[in-house]
Formats: structure tokens, C-alpha cells, sequence
């Protein structure tokens, strides 16, 4: 998911999706960098956060990482 979407932003979609479908582990892959776009997503429910500037294997782990019941957020902690 991204959060800068054409008719708003997707923190609030990942809120109410969560609400509706608390199992869905959700990944955001955003052009939005820095830690406070991190955080606040973390606040919403996602499991990750990726810049989108991102490596394809960086991609790939976090969303095993994600399946495996982990968590990746980049640009606050390693991903490992």
C-alpha cells in the first residue's frame, strides 16, 4: 500500500481496513522517506514501511518477514 493516494492519504485506509480486516498484514511502500511517515503508519497497523527507493530483494524480505508474523520498518530499525 502507499499512503499518498489521489483522494487522500492512506493512513486513515490502512486504519479502517484493519478495523474491517484485523489479520491483513499490511506493507507500505511509499515515496514519503523519513521516520515520521515510519512511525505513524506503525501508529495505523502496518506491519512495514519501505521507501520506495528500495532494493527488490529489500521488497522481498520485508514482505516474507511481514508472512512470517514479523515486522520491517527501514528507517527505524534494521530489517535483518
Amino acid at each position: 500500500m502507499d499512503i499518498t493516494l489521489p483522494d487522500g492519504e492512506g493512513y486513515e485506509l490502512i486504519t479502517e481496513t484493519l478495523a474491517r480486516l484485523p489479520d491483513l498484514r499490511v506493507l507500505v511502500v511509499s515515496s514519503r522517506e523519513g521516520e515520521e511517515h515510519a512511525r505513524r503508519a506503525l501508529d495505523c497497523g502496518a506491519r512495514g514501511y519501505l521507501p520506495k527507493s528500495s532494493s527488490p530483494d529489500d521488497i522481498v524480505n520485508a514482505i516474507s518477514r511481514i508472512q512470517q508474523g514479523g515486522t520491517c520498518f527501514k528507517c527505524l530499525h534494521p530489517c535483518g
